[in-house]
């Protein structure tokens, strides 16, 4: 069964699991509510009922769960979970008294009753959560998906003098020939350096060779 509960004062997505041997939370809950966490003197492994199942853990914090007026601090081991905010295991239930009644959607807390989530408000916190979590990930990127904006970058001061111009300098070298395959690709970098006023075409005498590494 799930429910919204408050731990460390934030609302989370709750997942009563009487499976469980431990009480867990994501790591993108306790950084999006800035909950201190401990690094662990180990690192645990975490056993799931499959085969060859390598899940780690290394951190964990105190907070606690808010249930009315009541507080109950709990432990939890920070956990990559998949789709909760949290999950709570079956000793936590066994000692704060928890009653999971699916006849009436309810679970009893230490006689505290907490409305369950119906199978369709279920989806839709995941969604929301989901939602919420794509549209962080995208404003962490934002530069990156907008593409490169087709102006100078800003001014910065100059507080030394580079000498790049020498007008006595002789250089012998080949002019360098771009293949007929490239020259396409080659026409369209120009125009857009050019348009964006990246590069600005002259014609000189000399110029240094330029060195061109590849990314």
């Amino acid at each position: 069964m799930t429910c919204l509960l408050k731990i460390g004062g934030h609302t989370a997505h709750v997942m009563f699991d009487s499976g469980s041997s431990i009480d867990a939370i994501s790591p993108h809950f306790a950084n999006t509510c800035s909950i201190k966490v401990f690094k662990l003197e180990s690192q645990e492994h975490l056993q799931l009922s499959t085969i060859g199942s390598c899940a780690k853990f290394k951190f964990g914090t105190w907070s606690p769960i808010t249930i009315g007026e009541t507080n109950i601090n709990t432990w939890w081991d920070v956990v990559n979970i998949d789709k909760y905010s949290g999950i709570i295991d079956s000793h936590w239930m066994q000692k704060n008294k928890v009653v999971l009644d699916y006849v009436h959607d309810l679970i009893i807390i230490n006689g505290q009753q907490v409305p369950a989530l119906t199978a369709k408000e279920d989806a839709a916190q995941l969604s929301h959560r989901m939602a919420m979590r794509q549209a962080e990930q995208n404003s962490m990127i934002q530069d990156i998906l907008s593409g490169v904006p087709e102006t100078l970058p800003p001014l910065r001061e100059i507080n030394h003098r580079i000498q790049l111009i020498n007008e006595s300098k002789r250089y012998n070298y080949y002019m360098p020939h771009c293949p007929d395959s490239l020259k396409v690709q080659l026409s369209e970098k120009l125009e857009r350096y050019s348009q964006a006023q990246w590069w600005i075409s002259t014609t000189v005498p000399q110029a240094a060779p330029m060195l061109c590494i590849p990314k």
